[in-house]
């Protein structure tokens, strides 16, 4: 999230509940295309994709998760 300027945090321990509620879908689309770049430079265009679809999957679950209702009826984000 810092190095696509979605948050000025260093530390992913900063970022709060509330700009994570606020990251667009761009910026989500923008990241994966950022992965997408740099595994195909690092590993070459055939040996990313199942990293690729690692990285998208455990965002979807963050996001997922933080959507669901907390045992007290609450969530944590709201979309």
């Amino acid at each position: 999230m810092s190095e696509n300027n979605i948050t000025n945090h260093a530390n992913i321990k900063e970022i709060t509940l509330n700009e994570m509620e606020n990251v667009t879908k761009r910026e989500l689309e923008a990241f994966v295309l950022h992965e997408r770049l740099r595994l195909e430079s690092k590993c070459g265009s055939n040996t990313h994709t199942s990293s690729l679809n690692r990285t998208i999957a455990a965002i979807k679950s963050l996001y997922n998760y933080l959507c669901e209702q907390t045992e007290d009826s609450n969530q944590y984000l709201h979309y």
